[in-house]
C-alpha cells in the first residue's frame, strides 16, 4: 500500500509531537544522512525557470530506495495569498519500483531547512553561541528561529526585513517562547552587530547584496539559505572569499549558490565530510567567518526527505503512525498548528497512534547530555 502524508496531517503532527521536538529529531536524521553520502546517487536539480519563478525536479538513490521531490520558487505568489514555496515528492522501492509513499513536502521544506541549518551550525559557529541575527522574515525565518533556538541554545534574536509586516509577524509567533528574545533591527547590519551567527533567508529573485565585507565581525558563522537560483544572491562576493565556505553539494552549487558570483576555482568544503570526520568543521583559533550555503533547497538533503520524518519519529523503539486527523487546518507557520484528537488509523489498525510525547535526554554532538526544550507553557505552536 502506498501511504500517503498531507499538509494537514503534517501540521497535525507537529502539534503532537512538538516543533522542537520534530527539529531535534529530523537533525539527527539528516546527520545520519549526510554519513552514508557516498552510497548515494546524486544529480543537480532540473530546474525550469521563468521570469517569475522555477520548478524543479530533484531525484536521489541509493540501492534499495530511489525518491524524487518537485518544488517550486516563486516570490510573487505571497501576493496571491499562496506559499512561494510548495512541493510534494515519492519515495519508491528500487527492486519492484513500487512508491511506498507519496508525501506533501511544503512543510516538509520548511521544518528540514531549518534543521540541516542547525546541523551544520552545530559543527560550524562558536561554541557557546547565543545571539543570532535572522535577515528575512518570511515563513522560512520561524522555522529557522526555533530551530537554532532548540538545537544551540540561540537566546536573542535580531531581526530584520524590508518588509515591516512581515517582521511583525515574526515576533507575534515567536511570542509564545519566552526565553527567546526577539529585537527589531533597523536594517541588515543592524540586525548583525554583534551577533554570533548570521542568518540571510531572503525570496527576492536577484543579485541581492544583503551581507557586505564591513558588516562581518571575525569568527561569526554566516547560515546562507536563500542564494538558491541562477542569478539570486545575498552575500558579497569579498564575504565569500573572506571565509571558509561549505556547501552540500558542489556542482549544483556553483550554478546557483552564492559561489555562482566566483571564479570556477574558488575552493570550498563539502559539508557532508564534517560529520564524517574528513574535514574538520571550525577550527578553534579561527577569526576567520565561516559560511555554510544554500541549505535551503540544495541537493544533499534530499536523501530521502519524504521518508525522514518517519525515520526520525521511530528512535527509542516508539512506532508513531501519522493518520490524517478529522479537521485540520494546513499552515505554512512554524509555530500555528491545529490542536486535534489521536485516532487510531482505519487503514493501519495494528499501528499505534503517538503515545509517548515527552522529550528524554539525548546525547549531544560535544558528547555532552542534550534536552530538547519543553514546548511554550500555555499550549501554543
Amino acid at each position: 500500500m502506498t501511504r500517503f502524508i498531507d499538509v494537514p496531517t503534517l501540521s497535525w503532527l507537529a502539534q503532537k509531537v512538538g516543533v522542537s521536538r520534530l527539529l531535534f529529531e529530523l537533525a539527527e536524521t539528516i546527520q545520519d544522512d549526510f554519513l552514508r553520502w557516498e552510497t548515494c546517487e546524486k544529480s543537480a536539480r532540473v530546474a525550469s525557470h521563468s521570469p517569475l519563478g522555477v520548478i524543479e525536479l530533484m531525484p536521489v538513490a541509493d540501492a534499495q530506495r530511489y525518491a524524487f521531490k518537485y518544488d517550486n520558487g516563486h516570490p510573487a505568489n505571497t501576493a496571491r495569498g499562496l506559499c512561494t514555496v510548495m512541493a510534494f515528492g515519492v519515495f519508491a522501492d528500487v527492486s519492484t519500483s513500487y512508491p511506498l509513499m507519496l508525501s506533501e513536502l511544503t512543510l516538509t521544506t520548511a521544518q528540514r531547512t531549518a534543521a540541516t541549518s542547525a546541523m551544520a551550525a552545530r559543527a560550524l559557529a562558536r561554541p557557546g553561541s547565543r545571539h543570532m541575527a535572522l535577515i528575512g522574515n518570511g515563513a522560512q525565518s520561524e522555522f529557522q528561529a526555533l530551530a537554532f533556538h532548540t538545537l544551540l541554545g540561540i537566546e536573542e534574536l535580531s531581526v530584520f526585513d524590508v518588509d515591516p509586516a512581515a517582521t511583525e509577524k515574526l515576533v507575534r509567533h515567536l511570542a509564545a517562547w519566552p526565553a527567546l528574545r526577539v529585537r527589531r533591527a533597523g536594517n541588515a547590519a543592524d540586525a548583525g552587530a554583534g551577533a554570533d551567527i548570521v542568518t540571510t533567508v531572503t525570496a527576492d529573485k536577484t543579485h541581492a547584496t544583503i551581507l557586505t565585507p564591513d558588516m562581518i565581525e571575525p569568527g561569526v558563522h554566516i547560515n546562507g539559505v536563500g542564494g538558491d537560483w541562477p542569478g539570486k544572491t545575498e552575500l558579497h562576493p569579498d564575504v565569500l572569499r573572506r571565509a571558509r565556505v561549505f556547501v552540500e553539494h558542489e556542482p549544483q552549487m556553483r550554478v546557483e549558490g552564492d559561489i555562482q558570483q566566483l571564479e570556477d576555482d574558488f575552493p570550498v568544503v563539502d559539508l557532508w565530510r564534517v560529520p564524517a570526520g574528513t574535514e574538520p568543521g571550525r577550527r578553534a583559533t579561527t577569526r576567520r567567518p565561516c559560511s555554510t550555503r544554500s541549505t535551503s533547497r540544495s541537493r544533499t538533503i534530499r536523501l530521502f526527505a519524504m521518508s525522514t520524518h518517519w525515520r526520525a519519529s521511530m528512535r527509542s523503539g516508539r512506532r508513531w503512525i501519522w493518520c490524517r486527523p478529522p479537521t485540520t487546518r494546513s499552515t505554512c507557520s512554524a509555530t500555528r498548528a491545529e490542536s486535534v484528537p489521536v485516532r487510531r488509523c482505519a487503514a493501519w489498525p495494528d499501528h499505534e497512534a503517538i503515545d509517548d510525547l515527552n522529550p528524554s535526554p539525548r546525547r549531544g554532538g560535544d558528547g555532552a547530555s542534550a534536552e530538547v526544550p519543553s514546548e511554550p507553557a500555555d499550549g501554543r505552536r
